[in-house]
């Protein structure tokens, strides 16, 4: 029996982690598969050592702070995997920890896949290094990136967008206005904040400031919030308290539904521009986490939509320019201006066309069990 590890540690790796485990199974239904991962992989059938709710933090100085825990949990999976030996460990994306479980596992003489590329690119080129040592593939989900690990020399292979095949929209418009209790033909603005409880702390406060400013513009505007599972509800109760914002945790309707959307830099940029909703970019996080940021990255934007671009698809307002008076007058011109919308639509098309073809986990999955008979 083929014996798979796998680790997924932040929600957007659940997400695409859980097609991966059943396309997996497609191949072979005896397979064991365990790891890291969230409730989307446990209902495709994996089994986990740990939940992506205790791994997913924000920036560098809360990672500083979880060290302990951290430390904790990667001595108990390198304990795991000395003794288990599994076929193939696949790893997605989360380089922090992974690429020390890759070092582990290539001086172990095990094969490491690794599914959906760290941001090397950005922020980390002297790790490139560190992959071609310890990785063995990498299944890599942007085409750029396939250019980028060929020039320096690692096994890669484009797989194309994940999110092509798991976005999927429903129920329908009038089954969600009639759910949530929207009034028909309203206006939504949507608020997606992120999946984990820093961002929820960090972000949440200030898109609900500038959405209230907002609607005191545009009155017939109806504002929602994209909730997370991995969040309390008690946390967006503290921050929302008795303003008119509707909760939904159907996430892709809601930005299918909606006329414009506020969205936190992160997997949502890419989501957003499959679905088609004009939306801007904000983002913040601690000072110090920041200024460590400027330091190490090296892109021009930091949206992944705008890098898949190559331009300025989606405006970006981070840190300080987080505020009112930037990003409001931005979301009136999109909502009222139909220019901007289809300029930012044309914009969209040409990210679709960057993210390849459906069947990301399909091929994904071929490629691990290739990889696995070369072992026998």
């Amino acid at each position: 029996m083929k014996n798979v590890f796998i680790i997924a540690g932040e929600t957007s790796g659940d997400l695409h982690g859980s097609g991966l485990v059943r396309e997996l199974r497609n191949i072979d239904c005896q397979i064991k598969i365990w790891g890291i991962g969230g409730e989307k992989m446990r209902a495709a059938g994996m089994e986990t050592e740990y939940d992506i709710s205790q791994m997913a933090f924000l920036g560098f100085s809360e990672v500083i702070r979880h060290l302990p825990f951290i430390w904790q949990v990667l001595h108990h999976i390198k304990r795991l995997l000395r003794e288990q030996r599994p076929d193939l460990v696949i790893l997605i994306d989360y380089p922090g920890f992974n690429l020390r479980i890759a070092a582990f596992v290539h001086h172990l003489g095990l094969k490491v896949l690794y599914y959906i590329s760290p941001q090397v690119w950005a922020w980390g080129k002297n790790r490139v290094k560190k992959i071609a040592r310890f990785v063995d593939r990498m299944a890599v989900i942007f085409k750029f990136e396939e250019d980028f690990y060929r020039n320096h020399n690692v096994p890669v292979t484009f797989v194309g967008h994940p999110l092509l095949d798991s976005l999927q929209i429903r129920p329908t418009k009038n089954e969600f206005y009639e759910k949530y209790h929207l009034t028909a033909g309203a206006p939504v603005m949507a608020l997606l904040p992120g999946s984990r409880i820093q961002e929820i702390h960090r972000l949440l406060p200030d898109m609900v400031e500038i959405a209230g400013q907002f609607k005191w513009k545009v009155p017939e505007i109806r504002l929602c919030v994209s909730i997370s599972e991995n969040v309390p509800a008690a946390i967006y109760d503290k921050i929302l308290q008795d303003m008119e914002i509707t909760r939904v945790p159907e996430t892709y309707p809601l930005m299918a539904y909606s006329s414009l959307m506020l969205v936190a830099s992160g997997t949502a940029t890419v989501e957003g521009t499959i679905v088609g909703t004009p939306f801007v970019v904000v983002y913040k996080v601690s000072p110090f986490s920041y200024w460590l940021a400027k330091k190490l990255i090296k892109v021009d934007y930091i949206a992944m939509a705008n890098i898949i671009a190559g331009q300025l698809v989606v405006p970006e307002f981070i840190q300080d320019d987080f505020c009112p008076e930037k990003v409001l007058p931005v979301l009136l011109k999109l909502q009222q201006n139909e220019q901007e919308r289809k300029k930012m639509a044309s914009g969209f098309n040409l990210i679709r066309k960057r993210l390849g073809s459906k069947g990301s986990a399909k091929r994904v999955a071929e490629l691990a069990f290739s990889m696995m008979r070369e072992n026998d």
